[in-house]
């Protein structure tokens, strides 16, 4: 991969380079995406949204039918609009409509965010390199691969071509990039509402000191008003059938929590990259000469996400942080490196030289080729985004859906650390058909703070892992959670990096109060026996 030529100073074959990228992160994304079968981690509640939205013949339904939550549908809807009209048109199945389309989204955002960061740094070099760690480091892709990608990944890409036209229209002045950046926000709000925060954060922050006051006070007038006349059939739906409750729902839902962002600022962990943390130690390298070098904007614009986009922070701290990591190797690393190289000229002549590579290539190819090996070896793990639900889960939850009664309500047990990436959670209310007590999505649209509640009740589970069941039962007791079943996935403690529940799992065997019903390699199914 090419992206430096004679002293660092010139791109070479820059559409090569952009292309080579590009395929290195298809490979990387495939790599994990044909593992399974199934979708990645999460996406069921969005599995029964564009089935809902088909069997209302494609006008949005109230209600979804999830989990027997009665959740308003207020979700922003093209993505299942999408995904629906895919499945009718191309008929491809609803779970590989969740593998592979947002894997598409996901990968044409790589040579946007190229035009982007080329926009922000006026540098094709540095914009490659950039954007070589935007395709090759977890946050580029974890949580935009996955089912749950769906909304996620459009969404990104058409942040960065929203953000990518607006910056063009400041530098050229051209009315028509405007309109190009007010279309691409629309259509992200459609997929996304989070994204709006960023979008907002971004066009303020890099509005000055290149318009005056006055006219960016009327340019975003403008921005805003086409926005919302742009998204307004479906806003203007949402408010009609349920006025703003569930909007304000979501938007507490936000994790907003400054000695959480201030903690996560200290801890200067950016790129969830394992055993080798290389993109990250370049980027606090780039972010503190950015911050000398008075490019305070870049140190402003980083500081803004990580305090106003608190959900899943790094996945959109990966636009700042890839640029950080790009400026240190080009203008701290390569300078050091292309004296080194003048020396050996000197030393050894022209001649020699040519014959093997700068020291510049040498580094620039190091750069990108650890990220990317090591994104083969992580992230991983039973609590990993880049999981699908296992054969045996899946033939656990097709047992359920056809061996217990409809209103069975179910304790669903998993060792995932966090509701997100509790993919037991998500997917048992879909194919089993059958009510789960323990599932936390879906419920940031419903009123009286039942998200905060459903969390609270699934993290005090949680400590119930390591004990037995009269814990579980004190826990249902105090939350007047009347469950008929206990569903239970089996862990290897020692490989697992998740919760252990093999005490709780144990003490349940043991217990006179449940009765087991189905056991197979993945899961163990109990009944709880009247008394």
């Amino acid at each position: 991969m090419s992206l430096i030529k004679k002293s660092g100073t010139k791109a070479s074959n820059p559409l090569v380079s952009l292309l080579l990228i590009i395929l290195a992160g298809l490979w990387l994304r495939l790599y994990y995406i044909t593992r399974s079968d199934f979708v990645l981690n999460d996406g069921g509640m969005f599995y029964t949204m564009i089935i809902d939205l088909q069997k209302n013949n494609f006008v949005l339904p109230f209600f979804i039918s999830f989990n027997h939550a009665k959740i308003p549908f207020v979700y922003p809807p093209l993505s299942f609009y999408l995904a629906a009209y895919v499945n009718e048109w191309l008929q491809i199945d609803h779970i590989s409509i969740l593998r592979f389309l947002p894997l598409f989204f996901n990968i044409l955002s790589i040579p946007a965010f190229f035009f982007l960061a080329f926009e922000i740094l006026r540098k094709k070099n540095q914009a490659l390199l950039a954007t070589a760690f935007y395709a090759i480091i977890p946050p580029g892709y974890e949580w935009l691969i996955s089912g749950g990608g769906l909304t996620r990944s459009p969404a990104q890409l058409f942040f960065i071509l929203s953000l990518y036209f607006y910056l063009a229209f400041i530098n050229r002045q051209k009315k028509f990039r405007l309109f190009l950046s007010i279309l691409f926000a629309s259509m992200m709000m459609l997929h996304h509402l989070e994204y709006g925060v960023l979008t907002g954060i971004s066009i303020a922050l890099f509005s000055f000191p290149a318009m005056r006051f006055k006219t960016f006070v009327k340019t975003a007038l403008v921005y805003a008003t086409g926005v919302l006349l742009l998204t307004s059939p479906y806003w203007l739906t949402v408010l009609s059938r349920f006025g703003f409750s569930p909007m304000v729902s979501a938007l507490s839902s936000g994790e907003f929590n400054p000695i959480t962002s201030i903690a996560h600022l200290l801890s200067m962990s950016f790129t969830d990259e394992k055993l080798v943390t290389y993109v990250n130690v370049l980027a606090i390298i780039g972010l503190i000469y950015c911050l000398f070098s008075g490019r305070l904007r870049l140190v402003l614009w980083f500081l803004l996400i990580m305090f106003f986009s608190p959900r899943s922070v790094n996945r959109p701290l990966i636009f700042p942080v890839t640029i950080f990591a790009s400026i240190t190797v080009f203008s701290i690393i390569l300078p050091a490196l292309n004296r080194l190289d003048d020396r050996r000229t000197a030393q050894e002549g022209n001649t020699k030289r040519n014959l093997v590579p700068s020291y510049s290539s040498i580094f620039i190819a190091f750069s990108v080729l650890i990220p990317f090996c090591m994104g083969f070896l992580a992230p991983s793990g039973e609590n990993s985004a880049l999981e699908a639900l296992s054969k045996p889960e899946r033939a656990a939850m097709e047992w359920v859906k056809e061996n217990t009664p409809e209103d069975s309500q179910f304790i669903v047990l998993d060792s995932a650390i966090t509701w997100g990436a509790d993919r037991s959670n998500e997917w048992f209310p879909v194919l089993s058909g059958r009510k789960s007590m323990t599932t936390v999505q879906g419920s940031e649209w419903l009123p009286d703070g039942q998200f905060d509640k459903n969390k609270k009740n699934y993290y005090e589970l949680k400590s119930c892992m390591n004990k037995g069941t009269s814990c579980l039962e004190i826990w249902a007791g105090q939350y007047s959670l009347a469950y008929s079943h206990v569903y239970i996935t089996k862990t290897d403690c020692m490989s697992n990096n998740g919760y252990c529940l093999i005490p709780l799992e144990l003490s349940l065997r043991q217990s006179t109060n449940n009765k087991i019903i189905f056991e197979n390699d993945s899961v163990l199914i109990l009944k709880k026996m009247e008394k």
